[in-house]
């Protein structure tokens, strides 16, 4: 366990509320809760680093659990999931990034870098692709949620999923991009 979760500070009436709703499910039954991560700029290293902080909020989901909430981590099942919305973008916008590369200066490697990495999204949402940005989060939002979903019928033909709560959790232009489709429901043209 982490020993940082051992001081984190729960309010007292909503760690008893938690506790009165676990305790009026049926036996054998598990709150069912998704999270699907939204990533922000920066190269994601093919999903490495995405499947590393997706590894990384699991393991202090459970530290979370096991420290302050007893006999609970039997009762509660929450699951992480994400996708790479800038490899999408960056194949569709392959010409934009074959121009910053000629433009970029070669030699400044850390400079190209950081341009060529993590400006180019920034720079994508502020000029006129940012429907494509928009698309590629909404994709893989809806199509990680009905792949999860199909995982978990398949597990379970009696899953409720009028019971599963799903949870946003985005990430600098990520979650830019995140309040752009809800606040926006009409935001892509």
């Amino acid at each position: 366990m982490d020993p940082g979760f051992s001081d984190v500070a729960f309010n007292p009436e909503e760690l008893q509320e938690v506790k009165r709703l676990a305790a009026h499910r049926p036996t054998g039954h598990k709150a069912r809760s998704l999270v699907l991560l939204v990533h922000g700029i920066g190269h994601t290293d093919d999903g490495r680093r995405i499947a590393e902080h997706l590894t990384a909020m699991a393991q202090a989901r459970d530290a979370v659990l096991a420290a302050r909430f007893d006999g609970l981590a039997n009762a509660v099942h929450v699951d992480f999931r994400s996708f790479d919305w800038q490899h999408a973008v960056h194949v569709q916008l392959r010409s934009v990034e074959n121009t910053l590369q000629s433009v970029t200066p070669p030699n400044v490697e850390l400079m190209r870098e950081f341009i060529n990495h993590r400006l180019i999204d920034v720079m994508l949402y502020l000029m006129h692709h940012r429907d494509t940005l928009l698309r590629a989060v909404q994709r893989g939002l809806n199509s990680t949620y009905l792949d999860w979903l199909t995982e978990q019928t398949d597990r379970d033909p009696d899953f409720d999923v009028d019971a599963v709560d799903v949870m946003i959790y985005a990430h600098s232009l990520g979650s830019v991009l995140v309040y752009d489709l809800l606040s926006e429901p009409d935001a892509l043209h």
